[in-house]
């Protein structure tokens, strides 16, 4: 059966059947009960940080690309988890770049409370595009501190925030810029 056309004030309105068995009314509202119930089965309930997470294998897999899906889509970024660090020990932050067979990335802080080791790195032309930088925050160092990303040489460049340094009593961690 089609759907009737009606003219109310001059506007056409459709009417739609509705004659809907029962059984497929069901179904369908079945169906779309399950897929809802599936969108944010990942969604975090607590406020605390993430913790560990895997690592990537391949640069393209790191959390934190802020420039995919800007500027042509580079891959700059990290990938780090939130979990609390002890003061004064060097913690590992993995860098993903995009690979370049004479560039070089730095990674950097402003605040003298944050060491970064390397703090410049010859990026190979070939390989995952994983670097890994030891950071390093003292005990009294200001919470908030963003961590600065630059790419440049063979032909590539690119500058983007990398994470930010929270500190508590308790030790710091990372979070987004």
């Amino acid at each position: 059966m089609r759907p009737a056309l009606t003219e109310a004030a001059g506007e056409r309105v459709v009417q739609g059947n509705r004659n809907i068995p029962p059984g497929r009314l069901l179904a369908s509202s079945s169906v779309l009960l399950l897929a809802l119930a599936a969108c944010g089965h990942d969604d975090r309930l607590t406020s605390e940080p993430p913790g560990v997470q895997a690592s990537p294998t391949s640069a393209g897999e790191c959390s934190d690309l802020p420039l995919v899906g800007s500027d042509g889509g580079m891959v700059l970024g990290t990938d780090w988890s939130s979990e609390t660090h002890p003061y004064d020990q060097p913690v590992d932050l993995t860098v993903c770049v995009t690979t370049s067979d004479t560039g070089r990335v730095r990674v950097g802080s402003s605040d003298a409370g944050i060491a970064v080791t390397p703090r410049t790195q010859h990026i190979p032309a070939t390989g995952s595009g994983l670097l890994t930088v030891q950071v390093r925050v003292a005990s009294g160092t200001p919470s908030g501190t963003t961590l600065r990303l630059e790419q440049y040489g063979g032909g590539v460049f690119g500058d983007t925030p990398g994470p930010s340094v929270v500190t508590r009593a308790d030790g710091w961690h990372f979070d987004e810029p």
